[in-house]
């Protein structure tokens, strides 16, 4: 049981690290398509 605990927490965190990294991404176009619009390179 605990095992399963341990298994269902570990799924939790790679799910958590995935949202993570697309919501960077998705910041990350979001600042690119912005400096793109404004041209202030």
């Amino acid at each position: 049981m605990t095992v399963r605990l341990a298994r269902n927490e570990s799924q939790e965190k790679l799910l958590m690290m995935k949202e993570l990294r697309q919501r960077k991404s998705h910041n990350l176009l979001r600042l690119k398509t912005d400096n793109a619009s404004h041209t202030t390179f």
